[in-house]
């Protein structure tokens, strides 16, 4: 009876469209432990390699993460740029308007001296200031010596002699008349 069953599992496993095999031996299993045991080796082998590639990855990376940090450490603020660069352009702004305002100063004082703008224009403009503050002795040669000046150039005026005792002429003119000629005279108005 043993083989009729024996049979019928064969039959069935045939229809099944599996082959039977026979019982592994002893040999074959050990072949194929072997065969799976160099498997097993070959994937430790290669977790291995895997695992110091990603430690090596992890490493620079990390060494990437600080260059770029001390690159943005080196690297200005953006903020002080533009604060350095504003403050260099209000120092340059500052600097042309004190320019314009010395020149309008000589200019005022070369009118009230009676120097002819022709000669004015041909004077070297660096020497008709000096120290920030309009040069008037140089004014009062230029006038001079072009010879179309209203000014005539007195003891109290070159320094030497009796003075007008701190009395300007500005003290003594009509308040009226003295706003008129600031008018005149002034950028702003």
């Amino acid at each position: 009876m043993d083989e009729d069953k024996q049979t019928t599992e064969q039959a069935t496993d045939t229809d099944k469209g599996t082959e039977v095999n026979e019982a592994p031996t002893l040999e074959s299993l050990m072949s194929r432990i072997s065969a799976m045991e160099a498997d097993v080796e070959k994937y430790k082998s290669d977790a291995e390699k895997y695992k110091n590639l990603m430690r090596k990855q992890e490493e620079r990376a990390k060494k990437t993460h600080e260059e770029l940090e001390k690159t943005k450490g080196d690297m200005p603020d953006v903020d002080q740029i533009i604060a350095e660069a504003e403050a260099r352009g209000r120092q340059a702004a500052t600097e042309e308007k004190d320019g314009e305002l010395a020149k309008l100063r000589v200019k005022v004082e070369a009118v009230r001296l009676g120097v002819p703008d022709e000669v004015l224009e041909l004077a070297d403009s660096s020497k008709l200031i000096k120290d920030g503050e309009v040069n008037t002795e140089a004014l009062k040669a230029l006038a001079i010596a072009s010879g179309n000046s209203s000014f005539e150039a007195g003891a109290a005026d070159l320094g030497i002699g009796a003075s007008n005792k701190g009395h300007s002429p500005v003290e003594e003119m009509d308040p009226a008349k003295l706003a008129e000629m600031v008018n005149k005279i002034s950028p702003f108005g």
